[in-house]
C-alpha cells in the first residue's frame, strides 16, 4: 500500500471506524495517481456549503495538496471550518483569497452569480482556477472569462463530476471502443424530488435571474455527458415549465418561484444521432438517472438505484430477447458520493496545474457550451434552435 492511500485510509478510518468499508470504497473511487514528491501547491476554497461539504474533505484527502485558505460571503462559517481543520489563511473575503501570493490554486463554490466577479479576480491574478457548474449567469460571461483565461494562460476547469462517474466512465468506453456499432438514439432522464416539498422554503436557486432551475442544477451535467459521449449538439427542441410557482422565504412571506423545475428537450448531434433529455427536481417519485444509448446492434441502459447521486448505478445491456448486467457499483452509506467523484477531477487538475496544461478538460470552453445549450433550452418554446458556437 503506498503513503497515499495509507493516508486516505486514515482519514476515512478515523470518520466511519470501518476498516472493509473503507477498502470497499477506495478500491471503488481511488484515483491512484502516484505521489509527485514536488512542492506542495497550496488550494484556497470559496464557499462553506458544497465547498465545505464536499471539497474540502476531496482536498483534504490528496497528496502534495494543502488546503492553505478558506473565504465566504459568511465569515463566521469560513471561521469555523477554518478552526476545525487548521486551515491557516481564513479570509475575510473571496477576492483577499484570491490576491494572496500563498494561494497557487483558487477553488470556486458559490452560486454561479457570484462567478464571473471571482473567475475574472483569478485571471486578473494569474491563479488557475476550478469553478463549480454551471459556470456563469449567461454565454457572454463564460466566453469572456474564457478568453482571458486564454490571453492570460492559466490552466482553468469546471467541475463537471459526471465524467468520474465509473458507470458512464463504463458507457465511454462501450461506446468508442472498437465495436462494429452504430449508435442511433439516446434518451436520459435524472427525475428527482429534491424541490418536490411545497414547504421548502424560496432560495435563490427559485430566481432565475440568479442562475436558478433546473437547467442549471441537472442539466448542465446532462448537456456535458451527452457532449463527452457522443460529440457536439447542433440543435434543439423543448419545453419547460415551473410546477411550484410560489414558496415562502425565511421571513415567512411568499416569494414568487421564476426559475424552470421541469424539462423535456430534444436534441440532435452533429453525426446525425438524436436523442431525449427529461428533467425534474419537483418528481418525488422521481428514477434518479437513467441513460440510454441504442445502436444497431443493442440498447446500454445506465440506471440508478435510487435518486442518490452517483450512488448505485448500474448498466444493462440489452440485445434482442437478452438482457444482462455488464456493469454494477454496489450503492454506498456513510460517505457522500460527490465526494471521491470530486477528487478525482480535481486530481487531474491539479496535475495540469503542475504540468501546466491549458488544454486540460472540462475548462471554461466546455462551461461555454453548456450555457449556450442551457440558453438554447430555455428560448426554444417548442421551436428548433440551431447551437452556433
Amino acid at each position: 500500500m503506498d503513503i497515499y492511500h495509507k493516508y486516505c485510509f486514515s482519514i476515512l478510518f478515523n470518520a466511519h471506524h470501518s476498516w472493509n468499508y473503507f477498502l470497499f470504497e477506495i478500491n471503488r473511487y481511488s484515483c491512484r495517481i502516484p505521489i509527485s514528491h514536488m512542492r506542495t501547491m497550496n488550494v484556497g476554497i470559496i464557499g462553506t456549503g458544497f465547498g465545505g461539504l464536499v471539497q474540502l474533505p476531496a482536498f483534504l484527502g490528496m497528496p502534495d495538496i494543502r488546503v492553505a485558505g478558506i473565504a465566504s460571503a459568511h465569515p463566521e462559517r469560513a471561521a469555523a471550518i477554518g478552526r476545525k481543520h487548521d486551515i491557516s489563511h481564513i479570509f475575510t473575503s473571496p477576492l483577499e483569497l484570491i490576491t494572496c501570493p500563498d494561494i497557487d490554486i483558487v477553488s470556486i463554490a458559490t452560486p454561479q452569480a457570484t462567478h464571473e466577479m471571482f473567475v475574472q479576480a483569478c485571471i486578473q491574478a494569474g491563479k488557475s482556477v476550478l469553478c463549480e457548474k454551471p459556470f456563469t449567469l449567461n454565454s457572454l460571461q463564460a466566453k469572456k472569462l474564457l478568453a482571458a483565461a486564454g490571453t492570460r494562460e492559466i490552466v482553468h476547469g469546471i467541475d463537471f463530476e459526471f465524467r468520474q462517474l465509473p458507470a458512464l466512465q463504463f458507457l465511454q468506453k462501450q461506446l468508442t471502443g472498437n465495436y462494429a456499432e452504430t449508435v442511433r438514439m439516446i434518451d436520459m432522464e435524472w427525475t428527482v424530488g429534491t424541490w418536490a416539498d411545497t414547504t421548502r422554503l424560496w432560495r435563490w436557486q427559485c430566481d432565475a435571474r440568479q442562475g436558478g432551475g433546473v437547467l442549471s442544477a441537472l442539466g448542465v451535467h446532462l448537456f456535458d455527458a451527452a457532449e463527452w459521449l457522443l460529440g457536439p449538439i447542433v440543435s434543439l427542441q423543448s419545453s419547460i415549465g415551473t410546477k411550484i410557482s410560489q414558496r415562502k422565504d425565511a421571513g415567512g412571506v411568499a416569494r414568487q418561484v421564476t426559475s424552470e423545475d421541469h424539462a423535456m428537450i430534444h436534441i440532435k448531434f452533429d453525426k446525425g444521432v438524436t436523442g431525449n433529455i427529461h428533467l425534474s427536481n419537483v418528481d418525488e417519485h422521481g428514477r434518479g438517472l437513467q441513460i440510454s444509448v441504442h445502436t444497431d446492434r443493442r440498447i446500454l441502459r445506465l440506471e440508478s438505484a435510487s435518486q442518490n447521486y452517483g450512488n448505485g448505478l448500474y448498466v444493462t445491456e440489452i440485445a434482442g430477447s437478452k438482457s444482462s448486467i455488464v456493469f454494477e457499483e454496489k450503492a454506498s452509506t456513510g460517505i457522500d458520493a460527490r465526494i471521491p467523484l470530486f477528487q478525482k477531477i480535481a486530481s487531474q487538475f491539479c496535475i495540469a496545474v503542475r504540468e501546466k496544461d491549458v488544454k486540460f478538460s472540462p475548462s471554461f470552453r466546455e462551461g461555454v457550451r453548456t450555457q449556450l445549450l442551457r440558453e438554447a433550452t430555455i428560448a426554444s418554446k417548442g421551436n428548433w434552435i440551431d447551437i452556433l458556437y
